[in-house]
């Protein structure tokens, strides 16, 4: 950057600053406020202000509503308009978004999605010009290279891919538009424009928020306040599990704690002193339908991503009795191979075919260290304790430490 032309940015940015508060260091616990227009007619977008979070005053408010959608396969349902209250501003990579964002505790920004983070440019095209768009170069033309993540696949037949645009504009001294443009593209000819398979149009206009307005702050919620929601309801539906597994599931929910720290002390304290009863509240609810409480176990059990502390031997020995014992508390066929599976893995792998006296019913699972398995089981429901029983027996017989 020329040096002359850089100072005199920064020049104006410092004026700019000295009217609308100055960007406070990370460690300081609320944003400075920011007029949102008045900050639009000085704007420029400068290596020296990535990092810049600002909190608007006033805050803007509008409802975002699809409004093309071209979808030959009918992969989009319906889908309500959404009420969007944004709050902060972000300057990140020499672009500026505003968000609908929510402050942690400490009085950092937290969470958003990318569709509450539209990013600032002077001028947009018509929805209909982009739903008229004839392949991904036209699109690209417009706005350039897509905003957020992409995921692709392919095969024989070609490549298919996804671009997404989030975006916002002045239109008027008290009015911004917002563009989100999400596209489904393929392509089985490298030197050819991409073909657009579906696009997803939605756009909405926002407005100063009246502060004094009851009606306006119940329509239009704060990030802070969907997350407080989000909290809540995620704290009801932890209600329905025991005390001691529920603990490790609120460990696993901590908010703000996307280095899962406070998952791995609980899992940790586990380790340290495993609990019989909470093996038994695993057995009870391994069939849980996310997957999450097996996945919480097997966590546990074996050394993974999170690198706990290792097992001291006799605790370890501790929680597979336990395992073991409560084998006939499961409630599904599938949950006992899952069960029967890590117990062999934790004792080094192996094949365990167990015939269940009486009926039809064969326990047959292979089971190796690196999680690989298979099954041949087939037990039926009316079964199931009994067949449970059995890989009591088999199990104890073959490790006598799990007696």
């Amino acid at each position: 950057m020329d040096a002359l032309w850089k100072t005199a940015v920064l020049g104006a940015l410092i004026q700019f600053c000295a009217v609308v508060g100055h960007c406070a260091p990370a460690t300081e616990p609320l944003y400075p406020k920011t007029n949102l227009m008045t900050l639009l007619a000085q704007w420029k977008p400068l290596p020296d202000t990535v990092g810049t979070i600002c909190e608007l005053k006033p805050e803007w408010v509008g409802t975002v509503e699809r409004v093309y959608l071209r979808d030959p396969k009918g992969i989009y349902n319906e889908e309500a308009a959404e009420h969007i209250r944004f709050s902060h501003l972000m300057v990140s990579h020499t672009n500026m978004s505003i968000l609908r964002g929510r402050l942690m505790a400490n009085g950092k920004l937290g969470s958003f999605r990318g569709s509450e983070a539209p990013v600032f440019t002077s001028n947009l095209p018509s929805a209909k010009a982009v739903w008229e768009a004839k392949n991904v170069d036209e699109l690209k033309k417009m706005f350039g290279p897509q905003h957020g993540w992409t995921d692709g696949w392919g095969g024989p037949n070609g490549m298919h891919w996804t671009e997404g645009w989030t975006w916002f504009t002045a239109e008027a001294t008290n009015r911004l538009r917002y563009l989100s443009v999400f596209a489904h593209v393929s392509s089985a000819d490298r030197e050819k424009p991409a073909d657009i398979d579906i696009i997803r149009i939605c756009e909405g206009f926002f407005r100063p928020a009246n502060p004094n307005s009851a009606e306006e702050r119940v329509q239009f919620k704060t990030g802070a306040e969907i997350n407080a929601n989000y909290e809540k309801r995620r704290a009801s539906d932890r209600e329905h599990y025991p005390l001691q597994l529920r603990a490790l599931v609120e460990a696993r929910e901590t908010p703000d704690d996307s280095d899962l720290l406070a998952y791995k002390r609980a899992l940790n304290e586990v380790r340290k002193n495993p609990s019989p009863k909470l093996f038994g509240q695993f057995a009870e609810w391994i069939h849980e339908g996310t997957v999450e409480i097996r996945l919480m176990l097997e966590t546990i059990l074996f050394d993974g991503f999170l690198k706990l502390e290792k097992w001291e031997e006799p605790q370890r020995r501790i929680a597979l009795r336990a395992l073991t014992d409560a084998l006939p508390r499961v409630k599904t066929a599938m949950d006992l191979d899952n069960m029967v599976v890590f117990l062999l893995r934790a004792q080094g792998g192996g094949h365990l075919r167990v015939p269940v006296p009486g009926t039809k019913g064969v326990i047959d699972i292979k089971a190796d260290t690196s999680g690989g398995s298979t099954f041949g089981s087939n037990i039926s429901a009316k079964d199931l304790v009994h067949a449970a029983k059995e890989c009591q027996r088999a199990l104890r017989k073959r490790y006598p430490e799990l007696e």
